[in-house]
């Protein structure tokens, strides 16, 4: 009773913290610099990491807590966009430290990076040891249409990470690069010897091998 009493709470406490969300985002606003892209009016792709609202929870670290909730995140503006229903009004929550949404496949959290805090994808954790990756929108010139007009494309791009004693090194999905990493561990030496790790799931699977050892 008492769990749930303090679930119900986290909620209600940060609920009064919800802002609205800002209105509809013009694509154009993500390069309001670059005159590369000055004569393109048409954008195609999306803002979000997940175009449809996901069922997940915001995690309260510290204390232990959770809410379901109903989650987008959103790479222009680097928030998470929450539903408490389907059918809510959509709202987010400040950058706060101690809270991780659990989106399913991974989680998001914050990490400090050039002085300011921005989300990270975790797709694992344990220990002194995590797995993590920076997405960010990148953009390229499409093909013209059958009006004969060039459109811009925007996609998603990632950077990937092995926090491992508190060191923090980027990789790339490649068996090569976390040899190097692991370097002088007998046990994922002959683990790396025996298999191509080259995507995020195969990456995982080694990292929970070598975190069992």
């Amino acid at each position: 009773m008492k769990k749930t009493f303090f679930i119900l709470a986290f909620s209600v406490f940060h609920l009064t913290m919800f802002s609205q969300i800002p209105p509809s985002i013009i694509y154009t606003t993500y390069f309001p610099n670059d005159d590369r892209y000055e004569k393109y009016n048409k954008y195609e792709g999306s803002i979000y990491l997940n175009d449809d609202f996901v069922l997940g929870n915001v995690l309260d670290i510290q204390n232990g807590s959770s809410q379901a909730a109903y989650l987008r995140y959103n790479l222009l503006e680097d928030i998470v966009e929450i539903k408490l229903t389907p059918g809510s009004e959509t709202r987010i929550l400040p950058k706060i430290d101690n809270i991780k949404y659990d989106f399913g496949d991974y989680g998001l959290l914050l990490k400090e990076e050039a002085n300011k805090k921005s989300y990270y994808l975790e797709y694992f954790n344990r220990e002194n040891l995590k797995f993590l990756a920076k997405p960010s929108l990148a953009a390229t010139r499409k093909n013209s249409d059958i009006m004969g007009i060039d459109n811009i494309l925007i996609f998603q791009d990632y950077k990937y990470y092995i926090l491992k004693d508190n060191e923090m090194k980027e990789i790339h999905l490649r068996t090569k690069d976390l040899k190097q990493l692991f370097a002088g561990n007998s046990v994922a030496e002959n683990y790396l010897k025996s298999h191509n790790v080259n995507n995020i799931d195969k990456i995982k699977h080694f990292l929970e091998f070598y975190g069992n050892d």
